[in-house]
This record gives C-alpha cells, structure tokens and sequence, in this order.
C-alpha cells in the first residue's frame, strides 16, 4: 500500500464495484454511486487496526482520493467538451 498504489488502485477499485455491482443487477441511484466512491476507504480500513500498516493504509486512503477525483475531473471535462463540441452550431 502507498500513495502511488492508492492513486491507481482507488479508482479501478470503484470501477469493479460498479462493474461487479452491475453483474449482480443492482439499480444504481445517485446514492448508491455517491457510497461507490468511498469503497477504497472501506478495502483499507481493515489495515487502519494494524499499528504496523497503519501509515501505510492512510497513504493508499489518500492517493486513491487524489486518483479519484483526477478521474472525476477527467471524465466530466471530457464529457462537457463532447457536449460543446457537438452543441456549437460553427
């Protein structure tokens, strides 16, 4: 567990739970999605009982936060310029 595994493991994490979620025909509401994205918090809790791991669990906390909303920023930046590009009429 560090930073760097935590900023590329928090948001494949979240894209198995929807994916895996999917699978087992759970209906996705705001809600539901808004909890998907506290699920890599909830895989290193466990390690946050260990004294030993436990730096090592606020480490891979934080860079799955930080990867995270680098996903989230990438992909509604991507999806408001599809939709300006397909919107202006030049």
């Amino acid at each position: 567990m560090s930073l760097e595994g935590g900023a590329l493991g928090g948001p494949v994490i979240v894209l198995l739970g929807y994916v895996i979620g999917g699978r087992l025909g759970i209906v996705w509401s705001d809600p539901l999605l808004l909890a998907l994205l506290g699920l890599p918090i909830l895989v290193a809790a466990p390690f946050l009982l260990l004294p030993r791991r436990r730096a090592d669990a606020v480490r891979f906390i934080v860079g799955s936060l930080l990867g995270i909303a680098i996903l989230v920023v990438v992909v509604v930046g991507g999806i408001s310029l599809v939709a300006s590009m397909l919107s202006d009429p030049a």
